[in-house]
């Protein structure tokens, strides 16, 4: 998944992560608004460690792709925290944008 430095749902993932580390929500959802391609992720509990996680693309007004995924949650959850913090250590956005553009 990439993301420009405009519109990074930084606040929305961090909540969705609290959530599903919590126990708190059985059902979420949260928008990914990016320069011509939009994600719609939606999530929700099946059982005490599976969840299904929805991820619908639309361009402009027109639907995309859906993929529907069925993940273990604590595992999810350990792999999401590893990626998002070693986003920074290993570079953050300058892996991703040349220097002065």
């Amino acid at each position: 998944m990439e993301l420009s430095t405009v519109c990074d749902p930084i606040e929305d993932l961090h909540q969705c992560t609290d959530d599903l580390t919590r126990g708190r929500t059985a059902y979420g959802k949260w928008d990914v608004d990016e320069e011509g391609c939009n994600c719609v992720f939606e999530y929700w509990a099946l059982s005490y460690r599976l969840m299904q996680l929805r991820i619908r693309k639309t361009y402009r007004w027109e639907e995309g792709e859906t993929f529907d995924l069925l993940f273990d949650k604590v595992d999810f959850l350990a792999e999401l925290k590893r990626i998002c913090c070693g986003f920074h250590p290993s570079g953050g956005w300058r892996n991703c944008y040349p220097e002065g553009s």
